[in-house]
């Protein structure tokens, strides 16, 4: 949906009984390489205590190469 910029978001476990939920506020959206993108978001997950995420983003790129060098530990070895 062109346009459509999420701001709030809950999720809710289908059992009631275990009182699970999480909610997810985005803000402070830019315009970054076409796209909007919310670089400031809080997540609160409730369940057993209550956790609190807070990202601030303050550097993204999309489109971009991404290397993730790699080596196998020796005592391994690689399976074909």
């Amino acid at each position: 949906m062109p346009g459509y910029l999420p701001s709030f978001s809950k999720l809710s476990d289908v059992d009631t009984s275990k009182n699970r939920s999480a909610e997810l506020a985005y803000n402070n959206y830019k315009q970054v390489a076409g796209r909007n993108f919310s670089t400031s978001r809080d997540i609160r997950v409730k369940y057993k205590s209550n956790i609190t995420i807070k990202l601030n983003f303050q550097s993204y790129d999309f489109d971009g190469e991404v290397a993730v060098p790699f080596a196998v530990p020796s005592g391994y070895k690689t399976k074909q």
